[in-house]
């Protein structure tokens, strides 16, 4: 019988592949527990300190305060997760204990349990790959094993799990569960700039899914990559915590009252610079802007402050008064070009662009009156120059400079235009998401609309990427009521309104 599933969609890179062939099985480590009595609580809580997360013999071991028997000293510190043949000298490093004590190894040897697996599991079928994560954290041992089919996982998930080999005890029982799992990774330096957000994202995970979801990083190389890989039984529960991994990658949106913020400065030159300085200002942060939304990346701390910056500014920027000036007739044709571009050098392009609703274009001014009073010259300008009944009209003519079409590029509906002319309406598009794009033939009143293929020739590929995106953007967000968005908060995916009875299952998030 021949299976195929489809490659699941990323939003951060190429495609991950959902891997259904896993088995996720976990048992006690080989350990004993040991005790050190100390004379004050300072040294106590260093001996704490210096053992917690310290890695011996590939165990990570954690120490806590220990009231109850047996009492070593006057200050008890209990030491967890020790390699099973840990000595007296291995405590000692510690600090200056009056007194040790070790327990009794629950079991000897981690490779006899090692084998003892093993041979359990090539008996369900063809294993592909056997994979012990160390270090070993909690005291607990996790292995992946890789079979070549989804059979072959769910017949050794069904003779392992329960199983208390005497290798390991005879008392410790094994946990195997058949999952699913997503693998991604990340280059060291992004690793290290989300390595608390994923110690977090984890620990959340452990209680919101009750241990369905676990996540595991491995640095392949000294130079990294940094290997992930999330796995759940549950697969709607591997999709939410896929979305809320990419999301993690993308960064956090800076919101206001939960809802992203934005302005047209972000954009610009200026807004780039600005989030420069920030980055600058506090290190280690990220950031970046995508489809109207700042996303910031880095330590929690760098983030809060630079949040802090950011939202300072947007409401600066949005305290500044609006001003409306109707554009119609020849006067329109310019402001998508060089006279848009020369005001903008004057006032900043954030604060001055021309917005498109239905039939009816405005420039837009953001500023103090003087900035009004020199926008207002500015048309007055155009109007007194290309209003002029005397200017030509034939087609041969660019609607935007007016003047004999420069590189000319003729449209369908018999407008030429200038090649740099049409370049520079199309790149504005994308800012002042005016859509449907039409020829500005005829005094702007030519209802022919710009082709896909057209653009596609005028623009290089970033732009274009650029317009397409915004055209389908300002397409979705027009009409509400035929699309909608996927119900995982920050997914990307966006599908048409399908008859009652219909299941989808979006192929980002899974869910």
């Amino acid at each position: 019988r021949l299976t195929a599933k489809p490659s699941l969609n990323t939003t951060v890179r190429g495609t991950t592949v959902l891997r259904d062939t896993a088995v996720r099985i976990t048992w006690n480590a080989p350990q004993r527990v040991g005790y050190a009595g100390y004379v004050t609580l300072n040294e106590a809580k260093a001996a704490i300190a210096a053992a917690t997360g310290f890695v011996m013999k590939d165990n990570v071991l954690s120490a806590a305060l220990y009231e109850g028997l047996p009492a070593v000293g006057v200050y008890s510190v209990m030491f967890s997760h020790l390699p099973p043949d840990a000595e007296r000298k291995d405590l000692e490093q510690f600090g200056n204990a009056e007194s040790i004590l070790l327990e009794r190894p629950n079991y000897e040897s981690l490779d006899n349990a090692r084998h003892a697996v093993l041979r359990i599991l090539h008996s369900c079928g063809n294993l592909s790959n056997f994979d012990l994560v160390l270090p070993i954290w909690n005291g607990t041992i996790l292995v992946w094993a890789t079979f070549e089919t989804h059979a072959d996982a769910s017949n050794a998930r069904d003779h392992l799990d329960g199983q208390r080999p005497r290798a390991i005890g005879g008392k410790t029982f094994i946990s195997a569960r058949h999952v699913q799992s997503l693998d991604f990774s990340l280059p060291l330096s992004k690793f290290k700039m989300l390595e608390g957000d994923i110690a977090r994202l984890r620990w959340t995970w452990r209680t919101r899914f009750n241990h369905d979801v676990t996540l595991v990083d491995r640095l392949m190389s000294p130079d990294g990559p940094v290997h992930i890989r999330i796995s759940a039984e549950n697969l709607s529960n591997l999709g939410i915590a896929k979305a809320g991994f990419e999301q993690l990658q993308h960064g956090e949106v800076v919101t206001l009252q939960r809802k992203p913020i934005w302005d047209r400065f972000f954009s610009h030159p200026s807004g780039y610079l600005f989030l420069r300085e920030l980055e600058s200002r506090y290190p280690g942060i990220g950031l970046r802007t995508q489809m109207g939304k700042i996303l910031l990346l880095g330590p929690i701390e760098q983030r809060q402050l630079a949040r802090r910056d950011i939202m300072t500014r947007f409401q600066e920027l949005q305290a500044r008064q609006l001003w409306r000036i109707p554009l119609s007739g020849r006067v329109v044709g310019p402001f998508v070009g060089t006279h848009l571009v020369t005001l903008q050098k004057t006032l900043g392009p954030e604060n001055c662009y021309v917005h498109h609703i239905s039939d009816q274009r405005n420039l837009v001014v953001r500023g103090n009156e003087q900035a009004y009073r020199i926008a207002c010259e500015a048309v007055e300008k155009v109007q007194s120059r290309y209003t002029d009944t005397s200017i030509p009209s034939q087609r041969s003519v660019c609607p935007v400079c007016f003047t004999e079409a420069s590189v000319p590029i003729i449209l369908t509906c018999g407008h030429t235009w200038c090649t740099s002319c049409l370049e520079s309406y199309l790149v504005s598009a994308v800012e002042n998401k005016a859509f449907p794009l039409t020829c500005l033939g005829d005094d702007a009143s030519c209802t022919e609309r710009i082709s896909i293929t057209l653009a596609r020739k005028t623009l290089s590929g970033e732009d274009f990427a650029s317009l397409c995106d915004a055209s389908f953007w300002s397409y979705v967000h027009a009409r509400s009521d035929e699309f909608h968005h996927c119900t995982t908060p920050d997914c990307a995916q966006v599908y048409r309104t399908v008859p009652g009875g219909v299941i989808l299952q979006c192929p980002s998030c899974l869910i």
